[in-house]
């Protein structure tokens, strides 16, 4: 009751004139420094109808990797079906289907996909039980290693906040903020569609590099584009608006169905991130808590806690905002959720695609904090920093847990304590 009534009246604000300092330990030097597998508990069958692969990468994405599955095996993108995004840089194995799939193995530059059996229905993220991770941490100065023991042990025990981190976003924003759900959900489709077709991309090759420039340069000119565009997704959307130029949101269901689904789940991902963060500010004080920097902000963790409000912190689920999600003033979480959208310059019933079935926004709701079990670490010489420490730490998390976060964590704490 006391922690409704003090929710309904917070006034916090998530920013404060505290910045955090950056450490300068690294991760990911190179890509065996960040190891991630996949567990669960699905087994193959002597039927089914559905095969079942183990895919080990390395230095590629998970959406990537399958696309390469894809084309060397020539299959229907609906006959792929996989659980969860693994990390570009890093050496990550995970499991995938493919309807009446071919019973072999595949082995190509950076993806090895190896064939386990049969399984009755397609595998997704209900078939996982968690992740398994061993990180490296580098260049670490040796005044700061001697507080290993103390840095890896304490931050756990108190649980880290399940932010989605910064890959959740990828290249889907443009100025920070500027979400193309946002411009969705405020009915501007074409500059939604715009943004989707043309914003950079980190791994962008030059070949989509100049795709990306034509459409900027001649947009508006869909007969012009299709004379000049290699076939593939963008065409086909310009072929599109070609015979119904005004249509961009009829286009715009047309964006393939997994990028159309990321920018939507990347905007509610984005409210949830600041609905946690306004809910830390308020609960605990300057002192109990220390910022990270994650690529859309500064974000507060709770680095002291007592044992009432870690029980809390277990407890607690915080629902993902969408015009299908109904609250009432009594709930705990109602006036932060206000809050937010109001900074957003939305109500909640405002949080849908309107006029379109294929894009919406998820009901549901996510656990506030993650509390890694089964953690280990060993401390070495840093060959590739002289004289400098390294810490290879292992340790296993929930699904949907980013132990970027864990790690973004300790670097903090490792500099600043």
């Amino acid at each position: 009751m006391l922690l409704r009534k003090m929710l309904l009246h917070s006034k916090c604000n998530i920013f404060t004139n505290i910045r955090p300092d950056v450490s300068k330990s690294k991760i990911k030097q190179i890509p065996e420094d960040f190891l991630v597998e996949e567990l669960t508990n699905t087994v193959p069958l002597e039927h089914g109808d559905f095969s079942l692969y183990l895919l080990e990468k390395k230095s590629i994405t998970t959406p990537d990797a399958i696309l390469r599955i894809q084309k060397s095996w020539k299959l229907d993108w609906r006959q792929i079906s996989f659980g969860g995004l693994k990390d570009k840089h890093a050496v990550t194995t995970q499991f995938f289907t493919i309807k009446n799939g071919p019973q072999k193995n595949l082995d190509f530059s950076g993806i090895v996909v190896k064939y386990l059996g049969l399984i009755s229905c397609p595998y997704d993220s209900s078939h996982i039980t968690g992740n398994r991770f061993e990180v490296i941490i580098r260049n670490i100065k040796s005044e700061h290693a001697k507080k290993t023991e103390k840095v890896v042990n304490d931050l756990p025990s108190i649980g880290i906040p399940n932010y989605f981190d910064d890959q959740r976003f990828g290249s889907i924003t443009s100025l920070k903020t500027e979400f193309i759900a946002k411009k969705m959900i405020i009915g501007d489709f074409e500059q939604a569609l715009k943004m989707a077709l043309t914003l950079p991309y980190v791994h962008d090759n030059k070949a989509a590099k100049k795709e990306k420039a034509l459409l900027i340069q001649k947009w508006g000119d869909w007969a012009g584009l299709i004379k000049t565009l290699p076939r593939g997704h963008s065409r086909s959307i310009v072929q599109y608006l070609s015979l119904n130029p005004q249509d961009f949101k009829g286009a715009s269901e047309r964006l393939r169905p997994e990028l159309g689904g990321i920018y939507v789940t990347a905007y509610q991902s984005y409210l949830w991130n600041n609905i946690l963060a306004r809910w830390i500010k308020f609960y605990f004080t300057e002192q109990d808590i220390f910022l990270i920097k994650l690529k859309l902000g500064s974000y507060p963790v709770v680095r002291f806690a007592s044992n009432a409000k870690i029980k809390m912190m277990e407890e607690i689920f915080i629902p993902l905002p969408s015009s299908r999600l109904k609250m009432t003033e009594d709930d705990p979480f109602f006036k932060i959720i206000n809050d937010v959208m109001v900074a957003e310059g939305l109500t909640l019933e405002e949080m849908k695609i309107p006029g379109t079935r294929k894009l919406f926004f998820s009901k549901g709701e996510r656990k506030a904090f993650y509390f890694p079990t089964n953690i280990h670490y060993e401390l070495f010489d840093d060959q590739f920093n002289k004289g400098k420490n390294a810490v290879r730490i292992g340790f296993d998390l929930p699904k949907g847990a980013y132990a970027t976060l864990l790690v973004k964590c300790l670097q903090t704490l490792f500099w600043n304590n």
